[in-house]
């Protein structure tokens, strides 16, 4: 038989589907990973934004602890605790059932009821089932929202720290991110004179407000959030408020206050909620979004299309979201992360180079850690990813988070591991500081 020839091998470059982007010393046959995804030819959209931070963390511990690393995991924000039995009572009737079909793309209307009846003592106006769409989750319902009201190039003021989907999120409706810093110098609350200036600016849409806050837990006061929404009435801005902390404040707050309480018309305030951290369910994939009927339909319309409707098992399960058994097990469920974020607090004794502003709500610590990185001569996120391999503690840097120079700490395990995270930190710093 005569010789055949070699199969063809090139090499590629680009770094598609290779560690940290370097592709170019990697043989690649036609039919591999990195030539097929070259000839797929992806939009520009996806290089527009980065994987989300904290997933990307607690998936790096989670892989560490498969190779049997011990790795204490205080990086994504998921709490620990049970989900309520009225809820898994409701899910498992809803399965026993056997109904499994399509609901109303907006919700089921007892459901969106139930959830207007639940948030009407926030509202200064009236609500009805017309002011609620019922979503898989919070994060689309923000994304539905804002690309419902946003025209290609549109503003959005951040203020930051910011949750770290947000400006990946404006990015994908159009939008483009305005990062307003607000400093711990300030306790994480924006000057009102240099925020006017935002707000005024003419291509400005938008004011994406969190409180109690994703990563420093800073809860807005009534007449911080009064400011803000006098600002963005005088200036035609919308408030999109993100409030899927707010029942996790402290154990004799039922709920945060909210921009909404302000605004008697629901003209200027869209509010988003879920089951996800009030009720410890972010599996479960079950936010909604409160506004306006006419921006309701117009976000159902786009919803219809991108998503078609949220679980059917976790709505059913969401009509047993406010009885008194489920608040009480909410309740419960503070009380506990109050007592967390208050041992972690006096924890940071052994951590004397760290600054925390003390968080008031939601399950984070955002300390400041500007004097270790001054000494060790490396940046945050360098710095937590020497901790997460050396010291085996996930954290997220607070760059991540619009905030260099700090650390969320996430308080979702229980106060021996907070404990321990501690005690590995600290161990660290000695060996390391100079």
């Amino acid at each position: 038989m005569g010789s055949q020839a070699a199969p063809k091998v090139r090499y590629v470059t680009g770094g598609i589907g290779f560690d940290e982007g370097r592709a170019s010393d990697f043989p690649c046959d036609e039919n591999s990973a990195a030539a097929i995804l070259r000839r797929l030819k992806i939009a520009s959209r996806p290089q527009a934004v980065e994987e989300s931070v904290t997933l990307a963390i607690s998936a790096r511990a989670a892989a560490l602890r498969a190779e049997g690393i011990d790795v204490l995991s205080l990086a994504a924000g998921e709490p620990d605790f049970a989900p309520a039995p009225p809820l898994e009572a409701a899910a498992h009737a809803f399965l026993e059932s056997g109904v499994g079909r399509y609901t109303a793309t907006s919700g089921t209307p007892e459901l969106r009821a139930s959830l207007a009846e639940a948030a009407q003592s926030g509202f200064a106006a009236q609500l009805t089932r017309d002011n609620i769409l019922v979503t898989a989750g919070t994060k689309p319902a923000i994304h539905i929202a804002l690309l419902a009201l946003l025209e290609p190039g549109d503003e959005v003021v951040v203020l930051a720290p910011y949750w770290v989907s947000y400006p990946h999120i404006v990015r994908l409706a159009g939008g483009v991110p305005r990062i307003f810093p607000c400093s711990a110098d300030n306790a994480f609350v924006p000057d009102f004179g240099e925020l006017e200036r935002e707000l005024a600016r003419p291509a400005c849409r938008v004011l994406l407000v969190n409180s109690p806050n994703n990563p420093t837990g800073r809860v807005y006061s009534s007449d911080e959030l009064r400011a803000l929404h006098d600002l963005c009435r005088e200036h035609d801005v919308t408030i999109l408020s993100d409030e899927i902390y707010a029942a996790v404040t402290d154990a004799d707050t039922d709920r945060a206050p909210s921009p909404s309480g302000f605004d008697e018309g629901l003209e200027r305030t869209i509010v988003f909620d879920g089951l996800s951290k009030s009720h410890a369910v972010p599996g479960w994939r079950l936010g909604w979004m409160i506004g306006p009927p006419p921006l309701i339909e117009a976000a159902g319309k786009l919803q219809s299309q991108l998503l078609g409707n949220a679980c059917a098992i976790a709505q059913a399960a969401a009509l047993s979201a406010f009885t008194d058994e489920s608040r009480a097990a909410t309740r419960s469920m503070v009380g506990a992360i109050v007592e967390r974020r208050a041992h972690f607090s006096k924890g940071l004794e052994w951590l004397p180079e760290f600054e925390l502003l003390e968080p008031m709500g939601a399950f984070y610590a955002f300390p400041a850690v500007h004097d270790v990185l001054e000494r060790l001569g490396i940046d945050d996120t360098a710095l937590a990813s020497r901790l997460l391999v050396e010291a085996r503690v996930a954290i997220v840097p607070g760059t991540a988070f619009g905030a260099p120079g700090h650390l969320r700490f996430s308080l979702t395990q229980g106060i021996d591991v907070i404990d321990e995270a501690l005690h590995r930190v600290r161990a660290w710093l000695d060996d390391h500081l100079p």
